[in-house]
């Protein structure tokens, strides 16, 4: 993914999320995605480094729209690592989250041509909170 998209993550210890709502790649391309858990395999939380690990299977699906007018829907089930860590008070120590998955390359055309594989869509949250208990 291009560096700037905004990403939106939810989750919690039975779900985790991913969406692009709307970007525009650098072709023109104007892509949205959703990811969201399907099975739950592992949940670790370690409470003294204020962090948080969930595994597991997600459905990633992305809408594409060429900019010479034809379009795709490209879904795939994948598995995931999701990691958070609560860096303190919201907006001022900037808690991280990150979101990585393992793409598989077919001959057509896949999300492992848009995001190669393992992709990690990450960052530190603009907004919301982590919490680690």
């Amino acid at each position: 993914m291009e560096p700037g998209i905004r990403s939106e993550f939810q989750f919690n210890q039975s779900h985790v999320q991913c969406k692009i709502g709307h970007a525009v790649m650098a072709d023109g391309t104007t892509l949205q995605m959703f990811m969201a858990s399907e099975t739950i395999d592992s949940v670790v939380i370690d409470s003294v480094a204020k962090t948080v690990v969930v595994t597991g299977t997600m459905v990633s699906m992305v809408r594409l729209r060429f900019a010479s007018g034809g379009d795709a829907t490209l879904t795939e089930n994948v598995p995931f690592v999701m990691f958070g860590q609560d860096n303190g008070i919201p907006g001022a120590d900037g808690d991280v989250f990150s979101l990585t998955v393992l793409y598989a390359d077919t001959p057509d055309l896949d999300q492992f041509d848009l995001f190669g594989s393992p992709a990690t869509f990450a960052g530190t949250l603009a907004t919301g909170n982590i919490e680690v208990n």
